[in-house]
């Protein structure tokens, strides 16, 4: 091999053997491409090295997901028949609040939209037995009735995942077919929730032209992200906690006829309610005469809105108190179901 060195222009040296090659007869710049050739080397070993311990952590961990899992487990079902026949009427409603002819009635409309494909879902379960439409509506149920999922789950013989997917069916098919609906137009329906009023009020008729009971609730939320709204703290409320401002009518029979939640939780009920469209048809005069809504106390009084008189005592006292006794009542409403019954609508 020859190379030729820094020195005079022309002089080679000769090496005819490499065994008697030495770094002192290097140059320079050939020593400092072997550097480089060496940091490289070493460079490229420390990457595969880490690239290969990130595998085998990667590998470790799937493995340990797959063992946390276990085996595959068929859960045994819960006979529908068997339960419906033990729980007796008064107990059926306690648990599903409804009876037994409302709970089979709605699960044969629900029915079709629930199941779903029977074969896909045997198939998913290992070939075991589908869930049918009453063990989804039961399950359901129970929860919005206040039920730990935990229990349901137990109770049902269904996976935790599995629950929550029932839920969002059943949500969906009764939104479909059981929609909440407050028609100003239709003067057969305000005619009967009017009779509905004055047949249940503690006034014994006194008090006539009511067609609904109206009250606001909170929500409560998880603190509104970045990405959510620019201005979270409109979510925190009086009550100190982040919610959505829920406004809701029911009827005599406790039953939910409207509902809407488009305001931040720092919103107040008036204002609320006048945001909602059914509010803004109402403060344009579309309710009919002589119907009208019962408020509390948070809402203003206007055509069609009737709130308890506010200010020095008045003949209007015994007004109030028949205001307030309808008031307290219907309240009940909102404390039991409004919580639940907003997960459907939201």
């Amino acid at each position: 091999m020859t190379w030729s060195g820094p020195g005079k222009p022309g002089l080679v040296q000769q090496t005819t053997n490499l065994e008697t090659w030495k770094p002192e007869n290097m140059s320079i710049a050939g020593g400092r491409r072997l550097g480089r050739v060496r940091r490289h080397r070493e460079e490229q070993r420390r990457r595969e090295a880490a690239v290969a311990a990130v595998t085998v952590l990667l590998a470790a961990r799937r493995l340990h997901k797959r063992g946390s899992r276990g085996k595959l487990v068929k859960r045994q079902h819960l006979d529908w028949q068997l339960r419906k026949g033990y729980l007796t009427e008064r107990r059926f409603i306690q648990r599903y609040r409804m009876d037994k002819a409302t709970f089979q009635d709605v699960c044969n409309r629900l029915r079709e939209d629930i199941e779903g494909d029977q074969v896909a879902s045997s198939n998913a379960r290992g070939g075991g037995p589908p869930i049918t439409s009453e063990i989804m509506l039961s399950a359901t149920l129970r929860f919005l009735a206040g039920g730990a999922y935990q229990d349901i789950v137990d109770l049902h013989g269904i996976g935790e995942s599995t629950l929550y997917d029932i839920m969002m069916r059943v949500y969906e098919a009764m939104r479909k077919h059981y929609p909440l609906r407050f028609d100003l137009d239709n003067d057969k329906e305000l005619a009967r929730m009017e009779r509905e009023f004055a047949d249940a009020s503690a006034s014994k008729g006194v008090l006539r032209g009511v067609v609904g009971a109206l009250d606001g609730i909170a929500i409560r939320i998880p603190c509104p992200t970045r990405k959510d709204s620019a201005k979270s703290a409109a979510f925190y409320n009086r009550k100190e906690f982040y919610a959505m401002n829920c406004q809701a009518i029911c009827d005599a029979k406790l039953r939910f006829r409207w509902m809407s939640i488009e305001c931040a939780g720092a919103t107040h009920d008036q204002l609320a309610w006048e945001c909602s469209r059914l509010g803004r048809k109402i403060a344009a005069g579309e309710l009919p005469e002589p119907y009208c809504i019962f408020a509390d106390a948070a809402y203003v009084a206007r055509d069609g809105v009737v709130t308890p008189f506010s200010g020095t005592p008045t003949p209007c006292a015994p007004l109030n108190v028949r205001c307030g006794l309808q008031i307290v009542s219907y309240s009940r409403a909102f404390n039991c179901e409004v919580i639940t019954l907003s997960l459907i609508h939201i």
